[in-house]
């Protein structure tokens, strides 16, 4: 439910074909799949078609109503560049340059909360409580039972009559299970927490996508753009989103429409070079380097410490190289170079050794202002009771608690290559369908008892 830039991507079938061999039953592309359909409601089925989209889901996913005339210049330099295009970066054309869907109706965003929440926030089985932070889970005897959460400068507890649920987050779950004890115990010691259950998988293989901002000014003015009157008519994301696909698993480009220097702040007052400017965002996406999530203290509303560790491993250096030199290559087609697009990115002073957009340039500059895309997964990892690493197993319960599960980006094994709303969405519809599984057959065993 949190802010994301409305990208609606569920990633490539073989990210959730992989999660299988590592012994995650049920996880598979064809496992995930309905789920996925389940959410949808595409405003332009007839464009993608039903096999790979759905309507009568909760979440709204459509295109962009309004495309400016670059838009179709950015499509033909992708064809002149031999990447080509993609109808439908959701179906059967994985690679390819696309206008992204996005989560939301006639223009207008549409967010998980909005989706799920809001049509049944007067339900009489939900409570839902806004400005609160959950401070622990209650343990007792290895089984969840409640929560305890701080709301009005009050700590509260809530009983569960049969499971808690965790979905906070890649950052968030693994803090909350390790302020209860679950973990790894020579950290859980070293700070103080009594250890209800040793984990050592809680939060480590933290992973994020890495990006690189690239910058372009081509011959058009900005200074409609850039005036307040104009600012609710221009500020993304109601620019469209054009995502390039390359490798099946590894690249993507990114351009967010036109980027306006924000104005000092009286009306008609710029701040600006005269010229539109164009940012695309080279991305790699399956990453190798592994981080970690840990306590600053026992103290729940310090914030947790994130040891992102990017860059660690050289593939991932080489591999957004490899996305900022295609980016590169689109900007010197001939359908980009009509509207003279210009790098207008400076080589920095502390790379001033390597010649500029070498190898060596981009090596020494990724160093210094490579992007996390906060697209993060993993800290809770799902896999078999045989992975010592794994901290939820298929049915996303965790090992060694009773009536606790975990359902977000967080059970990732790898993260999924793209945008990591989508499919969070569908971890969660999948977790519903667990729960409900499990409630079905503990009600038919009281009924033969």
């Amino acid at each position: 439910m949190v802010h994301n830039g409305l990208v609606y991507l569920r990633g490539n079938p073989t990210d959730y074909d992989n999660w299988a061999p590592m012994g995650n039953v049920g996880w598979s592309w064809g496992h995930v799949k309905p789920f996925l359909l389940k959410g949808e409601t595409n405003g332009k089925i007839d464009r993608v078609g039903s096999f790979w989209h759905a309507t009568g889901g909760p979440v709204s996913v459509e295109r962009l109503p309004y495309q400016p005339p670059l838009t179709n210049s950015i499509l033909t330099a992708a064809m002149e560049t031999g990447v080509g295009i993609s109808e439908d970066l959701n179906g059967d054309q994985l690679t390819g340059l696309s206008v992204v869907q996005t989560t939301s109706k006639d223009g207008v965003r549409r967010s998980s909360a909005t989706a799920y929440l809001w049509p049944v926030r007067h339900r009489k089985n939900l409570q839902i409580s806004l400005n609160s932070t959950c401070t622990r889970v209650i343990i007792e005897n290895k089984i969840a039972v409640g929560v305890e959460y701080y709301h009005n400068d009050k700590f509260l507890t809530v009983r569960a009559a049969r499971e808690v649920i965790v979905f906070a987050g890649t950052i968030a779950s693994p803090q909350l299970l390790l302020l209860c004890g679950i973990g790894p115990k020579k950290h859980l010691d070293s700070v103080g927490v009594r250890v209800v259950q040793d984990l050592p998988g809680i939060g480590e293989n933290f992973q994020d996508q890495i990006m690189y901002n690239l910058q372009y000014t081509l011959d058009e003015s900005d200074i409609y753009d850039n005036n307040w009157a104009a600012a609710f008519e221009d500020l993304w994301p109601f620019r469209p989103v054009l995502f390039l696909a390359t490798d099946l698993s590894k690249l993507w480009i990114f351009a967010s429409g036109y980027v306006a220097g924000c104005a000092p702040g009286e009306l008609d007052a710029l701040q600006s070079t005269g010229k539109r400017t164009v940012t695309p965002w080279p991305v790699y996406h399956h990453t190798r380097s592994r981080g970690r999530i840990s306590l600053a203290s026992n103290n729940p509303f310090d914030k947790p410490v994130i040891w992102s560790n990017v860059l660690s491993e050289p593939a991932d250096v080489a591999g957004l190289i490899e996305a900022i030199n295609i980016t590169l290559k689109l900007a010197n087609t001939d359908a980009l170079k009509a509207h003279n697009f210009t790098l207008s990115t400076t080589p920095m002073d502390v790379c001033s050794d390597h010649p500029f957009l070498s190898t060596e340039y981009w090596v020494c500059a990724l160093r210094q202002s490579v992007v996390p895309r906060a697209h993060t997964g993993g800290t809770c990892k799902m896999g078999p009771s045989s992975d010592p690493m794994a901290v939820v197993d298929p049915q996303l319960r965790v090992y060694g608690v009773g009536g606790l599960r975990v359902a977000d980006a967080s059970i990732m094994p790898m993260v999924t290559f793209a945008n990591t709303a989508g499919p969070t969405m569908m971890i969660g519809e999948r977790a519903a369908g667990l729960i409900k599984k499990h409630s079905m057959q503990n009600f038919q065993r009281g009924c033969l008892q």
